[in-house]
């Protein structure tokens, strides 16, 4: 008696294997094509139609106050009290010395300035004060559109110490009341390494929230409950806040500093220097923080959104909060951090007409908004 053939079927396991091993590869095929696709957008958008930016396209999803994570302590945010807007001239001062990539210092401090003329719809005047060296300043002249700004040139006063501290004379900005003008009373440091995306009269107004003992205003160094100096500073280190603050962007009330100290801020600088000396990984921002943490009242402690970085953790509900967008460790930097989004926002300045052409300024100045 012949037996039967048997017809197999599949088990009903392994049917649904196959469908659930199916339905992923759609899913992840469905989601890199919109990823693709937002991407290129974002790529190839026009600049000029810039009120196009959303959250979506140019900010980490952590950034978003509106994605809350439970597993991350967030710090309690910024609300500073309301202020008055100034009609105050605005006075920036940052720093470039000569080092081994000149060309990408100067080109960054030339599209940070740039930034600051093209938001700024107020009718403050601004007056830029540059620290400079021979070197750097020839860089800087070698282009036209600055040359319709007012700045000011300085050369450092630091000692050879305090040059070498950290990055080449970035120290200069604890020393600012010492070089700058007595007839300056107020200044607003900046990074070269930034992107102001705001109208800067915002953040100068911000000096009218300080109560008498304030002098610096600063941000955190993070906005999570992990930092710099909670994860990676020597614990003998004091350190400002919970997590410390960032030296990127400082607001200097420039008469208190000169003023409200016996002995004198640089004496003090000095003796924090001398003590901490071997600890002092990120230079004249350890410095700051020491000071902080030894007179915290001198410190106002200014909202995220005026510098953001990469690990900062900053949350802001949409793309007009965003102030100044900070690209530390290279992110400006088309060799190191091409497809990085901050390198990315940075096209909002790149390839803006207004500075395309370098004879652009000569026209009436249109500002920018993010919205």
């Amino acid at each position: 008696m012949k037996r039967s053939a048997k017809i197999k079927i599949p088990s009903l396991r392994k049917t649904l294997i196959l469908f659930i091993a199916l339905g992923c590869l759609l899913f992840f095929f469905q989601n890199a094509l919109i990823i693709k696709i937002e991407v290129l957008q974002h790529k190839y958008q026009d600049t000029q139609d810039v009120s196009s930016l959303t959250l979506k396209h140019v900010l980490p999803y952590s950034m978003n106050i509106n994605t809350f994570s439970p597993n991350i302590a967030y710090l309690p945010m910024i609300n500073l009290p309301p202020y008055t807007p100034s009609n105050d001239t605005i006075h920036i001062s940052s720093t470039i010395l000569s080092g081994k990539s000149n060309e990408v210092t100067v080109r960054l401090i030339s599209q940070m300035m740039k930034s600051v003329v093209m938001f700024h719809h107020s009718d403050n005047n601004i007056i830029f004060h540059i620290v400079i060296d021979n070197i750097t300043k020839e860089l800087i002249q070698q282009d036209l559109f600055l040359h319709s700004l007012n700045i000011n040139y300085y050369y450092s006063n630091l000692d050879t110490f305090w040059n070498n501290l950290f990055a080449q004379g970035s120290a200069q900005r604890l020393f600012l009341h010492t070089l700058l003008p007595n007839s300056i009373s107020k200044v607003i440091y900046i990074d070269i390494d930034t992107i102001i995306t705001r109208d800067i009269s915002d953040l100068w107004s911000l000096f009218n929230t300080f109560t008498f003992q304030e002098m610096i205003g600063a941000t955190r160094e993070s906005e999570i409950l992990d930092s710099y100096y909670v994860r990676y500073a020597d614990p003998k280190l004091p350190h400002c806040d919970e997590v410390g603050i960032n030296a990127g962007i400082l607001l200097l009330d420039l008469d208190k500093l000169r003023n409200l100290f016996t002995p004198s801020l640089i004496q003090i600088f000095n003796e924090i220097a001398f003590h901490y000396q071997n600890l002092l990984y990120v230079g004249d921002q350890d410095i700051l923080n020491v000071f902080c943490y030894n007179y915290p009242d001198k410190i106002k402690l200014l909202p995220c959104y005026w510098n953001v970085r990469e690990d900062s953790w900053c949350r802001v509900s949409n793309i007009n909060e965003l102030g100044i967008i900070h690209g530390s460790r290279g992110r400006l930097d088309k060799g190191k951090s091409e497809h990085h989004w901050i390198y990315e926002f940075s096209a909002i300045v790149r390839k803006h007409p207004l500075l395309e052409n370098q004879w652009n300024f000569q026209y009436p100045n249109r500002p920018l908004r993010l919205s």
